[in-house]
C-alpha cells in the first residue's frame, strides 16, 4: 500500500504493519525490562528484612549458697520441728534459677552427712519439717549449671557454711499427791538428843 508524502505525491515503499505477534514479544520484553528492575530494588532491601538479632553471650559465674533457720531462734526442744530457707545469688547479683540444691545433716550420732531433701533452685529455696533428734549441723550444696544455649549462662557449684542448731531435752516435774506428806530421815543432832535422853533415864535411881 503506498502512502502519501507531504507534497501529496505517492512513494513506492509499503507502510509497516505492527502485527499481533510483534505486539506479544513488545509485551514480554517489557514485563521482563520491569521485573528485572524490580528484582534489583529488592535485592538492597532484603537483607534488612531476614538479618537476626545477635546473640547473648554466655557467661561464667561463681554462686553463693547461704542457709538459715525461716523464723525464731535456731534451738528447738526434743521433738519440735523447724523450718530451714536457703538462697544461691550469682556473681552478678541475681539468683541462679537454674540447677538444684541439697539440703545435708549431720548430727553428733552420724559419722558423715546424710542428704535430707533435693530442690529446684530458684529464687529462694525451702526445707520446711525437719525434726532433727540431737544438736544437727546443717549445709545446702548447690550443684551448678552448665548453659545449653546462648542465651543461658553457666553457673559454678557452691555449698554453704554450716548451721547449727541445737536440741534441748524435755524436763518432767512431778507434783506430789494433796494430801500425802513426805517422811524425812532425822538428823544427826536429833539422834544424839534421843540417845542422851535414854541413857538419862537407864542411870536414874528409879530406873530398875
Amino acid at each position: 500500500m503506498a502512502r502519501a508524502n507531504p507534497r501529496g505525491r505517492r512513494t513506492g515503499r509499503p507502510v509497516p504493519l505492527i502485527t499481533s505477534k510483534r505486539k506479544t514479544l513488545l509485551i514480554m520484553k517489557t514485563s521482563r525490562l520491569i521485573t528485572g528492575l524490580l528484582s534489583t530494588a529488592l535485592l538492597g532491601v532484603a537483607p534488612l528484612a531476614v538479618a537476626q538479632p545477635a546473640q547473648a553471650a554466655t557467661e561464667n559465674l561463681t554462686t553463693t549458697t547461704t542457709l538459715e533457720v525461716s523464723y525464731g531462734e535456731p534451738t528447738v526442744v526434743h521433738g519440735e520441728k523447724v523450718s530451714i530457707t536457703g538462697r544461691v545469688t550469682a556473681s552478678d547479683g541475681n539468683s541462679a534459677y537454674k540447677g538444684t540444691v541439697t539440703l545435708y545433716a549431720q548430727s553428733t550420732k552420724d559419722a558423715a552427712p546424710v542428704a535430707l531433701a533435693t530442690v529446684p533452685a530458684g529464687g529462694y529455696v525451702s526445707f520446711p519439717d525437719i525434726k532433727p533428734k540431737s544438736n544437727t549441723i546443717y549445709q545446702a550444696a548447690y550443684s551448678g549449671y552448665a548453659a545449653t544455649t546462648a542465651y543461658e549462662d553457666n553457673y559454678a557449684a557452691s555449698t554453704s557454711n554450716g548451721l547449727a542448731v541445737g536440741v534441748q531435752r524435755k524436763v518432767k516435774f512431778t507434783t506430789p499427791a494433796s494430801g500425802s506428806r513426805a517422811r524425812s530421815a532425822p538428823t544427826t543432832s536429833a539422834r544424839r538428843s534421843s540417845s542422851s535422853a535414854s541413857r538419862a533415864r537407864s542411870t536414874s535411881p528409879g530406873a530398875r
